[in-house]
């Protein structure tokens, strides 16, 4: 690799980071304006709203890369040709595929990278992100169950705290700095208790899985799914009682 082809690789590299960084602030920028009033209608945390977005970048760079290199490859030939760098090449014998070359080879790297993006990255980060704006960021999609009955209400910190009672009463020791009434929190407790208490345990939240289910149908979401199968468990439970 020569000196010239290392200069014009250096020099390609910096304008597509300043585009790419470009490209992705405005991007960002115009998401959270879109989304501001979800954010402030939900209050929510600084912490899952900088997640959000983080998860969001690898789809966001997927999109963005090719324009950015379209205008990084426009721009460093521009800067050469304005400082005759172009004219000087071609009067040494240096022939247009080799001035191409750093383009081409660059444009390759970042195909290979968008590729990896698109086959590892990208499913996780989407379905991660999709995760958060889903029970996040949605109020009605809330995995704490005691939000569905109360609200805000101050009646809820007396349920919290009789649900984290019932968990020490089963010598149940809650590590995380979930609420009580987080719903996999709760699903993993019912998977310490035999099936006869887990079914009685999960059908006193019918009324409110119920609710979180319908939430989900109307918004289209996937998940809904997975929450039918565990209020079909909790009905069945009711009708047989």
């Amino acid at each position: 690799m020569t000196i010239l082809f290392q200069y014009m690789l250096r020099e390609l590299a910096k304008v597509f980071g300043m585009c790419l960084s470009g490209l992705m602030t405005v991007y960002l920028v115009v998401d959270f304006f879109e989304k501001i009033r979800r954010f402030i209608r939900y209050d929510v945390e600084l912490v899952t709203l900088a997640e959000y977005f983080v998860l969001r970048m690898p789809a966001i760079f997927f999109q963005i890369a090719p324009l950015a290199m379209l205008m990084a490859t426009l721009l460093t030939i521009g800067v050469f040709s304005r400082n005759r760098e172009i004219t000087a090449m071609r009067s040494c014998g240096i022939s247009l595929t080799r001035i191409a070359a750093p383009f081409f080879l660059f444009s390759a790297v970042v195909a290979g990278v968008l590729f990896l993006f698109s086959a590892v990255i990208i499913p996780y980060a989407t379905a991660q992100a999709d995760y958060v704006k889903t029970f996040d960021l949605t109020a009605e999609h809330s995995l704490h169950l005691t939000h569905h009955l109360f609200g805000d209400d101050k009646n809820r910190g007396p349920a919290l705290i009789d649900l984290g009672e019932l968990y020490k009463d089963y010598g149940v020791e809650v590590v995380t700095n979930e609420l009580p009434d987080y719903l996999p929190l709760i699903l993993e407790f019912a998977a310490y208790l035999d099936d006869g208490e887990a079914s009685v345990f999960l059908a006193d939240a019918n009324k409110v899985l119920g609710v979180l289910t319908d939430n989900l149908k109307k918004a289209g979401s996937p998940y809904a799914a997975l929450l039918s199968i565990i209020e079909g468990r909790a009905t069945l439970t009711r009708l047989a009682a």
